[in-house]
């Protein structure tokens, strides 16, 4: 893997692989592979198959022959579906805009497309000022294509007081820890203990 600069300035991930036969279905079944090893921001946002990695004169990698990826090529196992018109190319001018492409599909996996989570936080400020919506941004990650993301966008219209599926909430240790004996009885409850001692050593010595 290598970290590159594209046109517009933002370095990104780019797995180089050698020795094996490039489709469409591989290289999804490899993003899928990697992801469910590594976290998202480790996970390679392009890749590039080449018949054998260029080397240096000490056997090294030349890691400057490497060639850059060609972020339009429909490397994608999904058949390409254009947006419709309406919400979903309104969408797609942002994608194209946020992803620097000349065209994405309604199906396509903005990951697989080469996108990462800080992308997708711009596609989620452009998102709210296009439909006037708040949308979590969880739901950008549950909901990474085209035709998902508008049918989010339609069910927050509908039912603004709605956020999607529901995630569990962290409990904090203090307040899934259980008390400990006599805590929480503050000032007086230690008071009383005191008295109730004092008592019990009157008794005995009156015997």
């Amino acid at each position: 893997m290598l970290a590159r600069e594209d046109d517009a300035g933002d370095r990104r991930l780019v797995a180089y692989v050698a020795g094996c036969q490039e489709s469409a279905t591989s290289m999804s079944e490899l993003r899928s592979f990697l992801r469910r090893g590594l976290p998202e921001y480790m996970v390679p946002s392009d890749y590039v198959v080449l018949k054998a990695l260029p080397l240096t004169s000490n056997g090294k990698v030349d890691r400057q022959a490497l060639p850059a990826p060609d972020r339009d090529r429909r490397d994608l196992a999904a058949e390409f579906v254009p947006p419709s018109a309406g919400d979903q190319e309104t969408l797609a001018e942002i994608w194209r805009a946020v992803l620097g492409m000349s065209r994405v599909g309604a199906h396509d996996n903005f990951f697989d497309l080469g996108g990462h989570s800080l992308q997708l936080t711009q596609v989620n400020s452009r998102l709210r000022d296009a439909f006037q919506v708040e949308l979590p941004l969880r739901r950008l990650f549950e909901e990474p294509t085209i035709a998902g993301l508008v049918s989010a966008i339609v069910q927050i219209r509908n039912d603004p007081a709605d956020p999607g599926p529901q995630t569990i909430s962290r409990v904090s240790r203090k307040a899934r820890r259980p008390g400990r004996p006599g805590e929480g009885r503050g000032k007086s409850g230690k008071k009383r203990d005191r008295e109730g001692d004092s008592d019990v050593s009157d008794r005995k010595g009156r015997k």
